[in-house]
């Protein structure tokens, strides 16, 4: 299940490399406002720190994903948002309402399993495998 981190991990990268056009146009466009500038590359280096502690399987990889979360959904820079073109056949269908909510439930299952993994493998609570009778 932890292979899984490194799937997200790629999936941060790959969402890194479908957004440059954005972060190159932040940086030669001198007529985007600062709070833009700043905000876009702010996410993208959180984005770049997240695959990188995700591929590490690391836990601030984890936290930096619930983190991501929110912003991801209200920008629409989705995980899976590399799959709009190859889903559609037509420019007609890229803002297609079906198509949006099934990448919207998507980054839902993606942080449904990264709460999983967190629970299951970084949760502080171990047992160490002896349980306790309530007999005794």
């Amino acid at each position: 299940m932890k292979r899984l981190l490194i799937v997200f991990g790629i999936l941060d990268i790959i969402t890194i490399a479908w957004g440059f056009a954005e972060i190159a146009e932040v940086f030669w466009d001198r007529s985007i406002y600062v709070h833009t500038t700043f905000s876009v590359v702010v996410f993208y280096g959180v984005l770049l720190f997240s695959a990188y502690f995700l591929i590490r399987k690391k836990k601030p990889g984890l936290l930096l994903t619930y983190v991501q979360f929110p912003f991801r959904v209200a920008y629409m820079n989705l995980s899976f948002g590399f799959m709009m073109p190859l889903l559609t056949a037509s420019d007609q269908l890229v803002n297609s309402p079906i198509l949006m909510a099934f990448l919207v439930m998507m980054e839902v299952a993606r942080i449904i399993c990264t709460g999983y993994i967190h629970k299951k493998h970084f949760s502080k609570r171990k047992s160490n495998g002896l349980r306790l009778s309530k007999r005794a």
